[in-house]
């Protein structure tokens, strides 16, 4: 893949590095090499019209100069991985690809060959994603991974206990991604996708087939319901849920949903995230910085999710959405 290099200049004294960094990572930047005042920034060629446009929109809060040039093709995947070091979060979990020594002394272990998929638990967002599941039940839990990247928290969920787990990226290459690392973990993943919520949708539709006829089984099972007899439909019906769980037209529902992308997928996909998680279902989201933090809560609050549970990593934030 071809890349294209921006050297950003700017005063140190009046411009914070970190949000600068953070900003282009939101405008799709892949790598940055960093000196005082002076930074590099990676973006794959067909990403340098778009770029222009963000640049110009970061330049108004974070004053800078740049100059552009194109970087000859080369596998930049070997490139990024021999500066891919494992990581340990917590006490608990080791992330590492699949050159590095095994890390078998914590609870459990991901080995993720990222290639250009996001998400390897480096990067603040990730982390803090992986602690706040670290604090959450998994058993028999129905999951929906949105904009899965490398697959890394989908790959958890499951190694935490997640029985269902549907996971979803717009990037091909994330859904490739995602699947590779999934079968490296040994880790059977329910159903993974490449599109969007309503491709998604759509394609349930075609099949036949939604979570939510795994919600209605094990809600009729554990109201004590066995076999569908004749004689017994009529009292069945009465204690099945809602007509909106039944009906496949509706958008499958989660016992816990994962968001970790940015601010404006985020408050664009709130609301029908929040439409696919079941009562008292939890939302995850991270890909914030801290100064957008107000805009998501305010909108979090606006759709009737409680916060419980908050945390912050250098200028990024994580939460915990209940519906």
């Amino acid at each position: 893949m071809s890349y294209l290099v921006y050297e950003l200049r700017f005063d140190p004294a009046t411009v914070n590095e970190d949000e600068l960094v953070a900003l282009l990572s939101l405008g799709g930047f892949e790598g940055f090499e960093q000196t005082e005042g002076l930074l590099d920034a990676y973006l794959p060629i067909e990403r340098g019209e778009e770029a222009e446009i963000w640049l110009a929109k970061i330049q108004l809060s974070h004053p800078f100069s740049y100059t552009v040039e194109e970087l000859p093709d080369k596998n930049w995947n070997a490139e990024w991985e021999a500066n891919f070091s494992p990581i340990q979060i917590g006490n608990w979990l080791g992330i590492r690809a699949g050159f590095h020594q095994p890390m078998p002394d914590l609870e459990l272990e991901i080995v993720i060959d990222p290639k250009m998929a996001f998400g390897t638990g480096h990067h603040a967002t990730t982390h803090m994603m992986c602690e706040l599941m670290n604090t959450l039940s998994w058993s028999g839990k129905k999951v929906f991974d949105y904009g899965c990247g490398t697959g890394i928290l989908s790959i958890l969920a499951k190694k935490l206990g997640a029985e269902m787990v549907y996971a979803i990226d717009i990037e091909r290459a994330s859904y490739e991604n995602t699947l590779e690392n999934a079968e490296t973990n040994e880790v059977v993943l329910d159903r993974v996708f490449c599109g969007d919520l309503a491709a998604f949708d759509s394609d349930f539709r075609r099949l036949g087939h939604s979570p939510n006829d795994e919600i209605l089984a094990r809600s009729l099972e554990e109201q004590g319901t066995g076999s569908k007899s004749d004689s017994s439909q009529a009292e069945e019906s009465e204690m099945m849920p809602p007509a909106e769980v039944q009906n496949k037209q509706t958008p499958p529902l989660y016992d816990i949903i994962l968001a970790n992308i940015n601010r404006g997928v985020i408050l664009d996909s709130l609301g029908p995230l929040k439409k696919r998680l079941l009562p008292a279902g939890q939302l995850l989201v991270s890909g914030i910085l801290k100064t957008d933090a107000a805009l998501v809560l305010n909108a979090a609050d606006k759709l009737g999710f409680k916060t419980v549970s908050e945390q912050q990593r250098g200028d990024w934030m994580a939460w915990i959405f209940e519906a």
